[in-house]
């Protein structure tokens, strides 16, 4: 797969080879620095040992398909727990060269790529899930790479193997946050449009439309496997229903209102599951039945179900974090000075898109944003959660900050030019 414009000459073609190679593994060094710097100075939670030693962390929560991936990983590490976060660190740096490239091809330009590259390396949430959340660094490389094989398919003019690609990285994502299906549906639909709009309807769309076929026979593969191991078709854990339950039911607006917990789980769970469920003992059972109380809570709560989703809208993109009463002042510091920072030159970047022209870029980074925000609506949102497509928020702020950076070196050269 050629992931570079075709040049005029081979001299050229190498050279601008050799410089990308270059860049790439400069953002990758970028950013892996800080993570280490992270699992030194906090040290690393018991998820990286848990191979090591099965009763370490018996309770982890594991992403769907994230403790095979683990799994995959250990066996890669020759039972060296040391080597095994190596594996992690590696992935979770390699966010750096994904965002780079993605900035390249939007045409952000050179300064706002390495600012976005600084952002994603610096920014001190990102930095402490290498110690304290593995698996979340792990799925925001992933998010970002089906965001980065996009664009690559895209500009290749929606090329078979590109597709193919794209399809398998679109399916992992999945697997490692359901949620994702929406943004790549979504993704699949730009590229439908795209297709229709140039005229490709005989050419392009047939491989667009056979990409989307691919990533529905995996899931229907895995939706096959567990109707003959549970009798349930469901390729994801059975979880779908509690979710939605966790976001309609009597007690969540008092979690969206405090700032003492870290999730709705934590004020739901004191209390138990409800009576009426409690006692099904098959897994997929309880969860339908929990989606059906969920359903039922919005049906007689309609103007409480608005309230809720205007309030999670609101703690989606809140300045504090869900348990900034219980952090000290360093942590909440540490994660709400960055975000209004960033978070003000996105707006003013997404604006300077939107005026120079550039609104496809701009309408493509949106689309990530709002497709995996709107899932979060009608279930539960946590900043956590948020923080697996913040990358592409860091990007638009780089477009502002390269802009000022480009101000101050105009002047700078104009004082300079001074006799």
């Amino acid at each position: 797969m050629r992931l570079l414009p075709r040049w005029d000459s081979p001299l050229q073609a190498d050279a601008a080879a050799v410089a990308h190679t270059r860049n790439l593994t400069l953002a990758f060094a970028i950013c892996l620095l800080p993570r280490v710097l992270a699992i030194a100075v906090l040290g690393p939670i018991g998820d990286y040992r848990v191979f090591a030693d099965p009763t370490a962390l018996p309770e982890s929560y594991w992403y769907p398909l994230y403790r095979g991936l683990a799994q995959v990983l250990w066996s890669l590490s020759a039972g060296s727990v040391n080597a095994h976060i190596a594996w992690h660190l590696m992935l979770h740096a390699a966010l750096g060269p994904v965002v780079y490239a993605i900035a390249r091809r939007l045409k952000l330009g050179a300064i706002a790529a390495w600012l976005a590259v600084a952002g994603v390396a610096l920014l001190p949430y990102y930095v402490a899930v290498a110690a304290r959340q593995p698996q979340v660094g792990v799925v925001i490389t992933f998010v970002a790479a089906s965001y980065w094989l996009f664009l690559v398919w895209r500009d290749r003019g929606w090329d078979a193997r590109a597709g193919a690609a794209f399809a398998v990285v679109c399916f992992v994502s999945a697997m490692l946050r359901p949620n994702l299906l929406l943004t790549d549906a979504a993704l699949y639909g730009v590229a439908i449009v795209a297709t229709l709009r140039g005229g490709q309807i005989r050419t392009a769309l047939p491989r667009v439309l056979l990409s989307g076929v691919a990533v529905a026979l995996m899931l229907l593969a895995l939706a096959g496997a567990s109707h003959l191991r549970t009798g349930a078709w469901n390729p994801f854990q059975p979880v779908t229903g509690y979710n939605l339950w966790l976001g309609h039911n009597a007690r969540v607006g008092e979690y969206l209102q405090r700032y003492d917990v870290l999730s709705v789980e934590d004020v739901t769970r004191d209390h138990g599951l409800p009576a009426e469920v409690a006692h099904i003992e098959d897994a997929y059972q309880r969860d339908a039945a929990l989606g059906s109380l969920a359903l039922t809570h919005i049906l007689e709560n309609p103007g409480l179900t608005l309230e809720n989703t205007l309030w999670k809208a609101w703690r989606w993109w809140d300045v504090r974090l869900e348990d900034a009463e219980r952090n000290p002042l360093w942590w909440n510091l540490a994660y709400t000075g960055p975000y209004v920072f960033y978070a003000l030159f996105a707006l003013a970047g997404a604006a300077m898109l939107f005026r120079s022209g550039r609104r496809g870029s701009l309408g493509l980074i949106a689309l990530m944003l709002g497709s995996y925000w709107l899932p979060h609506l009608v279930l539960f949102p946590t900043i956590r959660m948020r923080m697996t497509t913040e990358f592409l928020l860091l990007m638009l702020a780089a477009v502002a900050a390269a802009k000022l950076v480009e101000l101050a070196a105009a002047r700078w050269r104009e004082i300079g030019a001074r006799p």
